[in-house]
């Protein structure tokens, strides 16, 4: 699905998400502030420090959703980043 959405840095079953993240971030040359996360489960938290946005679905674990930026209203896989992306544009154009 990434590949034919053209996404170009796709990870899947990472558990150090934290290091793979900072190494992405580097070599994007893309700082802390200007990093959104989502993800909806405790192992998601490991991720807290290194971005300046951190969002869950509704369906994220409630230990995400003590510590997140963000509770969207749709469960993750049910448009949860669709509403993610409609929320930044809009935040963009204001």
């Amino acid at each position: 699905r990434a590949r034919h959405l053209g996404i170009k840095h796709c990870f899947t079953a990472i558990r150090d998400k934290a290091g793979v993240l900072a190494e992405l971030q580097e070599r994007l040359q893309i700082s802390i502030a200007a990093t959104a996360f989502i993800g909806d489960d405790v192992n998601d938290l490991q991720v807290r420090p290194s971005v300046g946005l951190l969002v869950t679905p509704a369906n994220g674990c409630i230990a995400l959703k003590r510590k997140a930026d963000l509770v969207l209203n749709q469960r993750g896989g049910d448009g949860a980043v669709r509403e993610l992306v409609e929320q930044i544009l809009r935040a963009k154009a204001n």
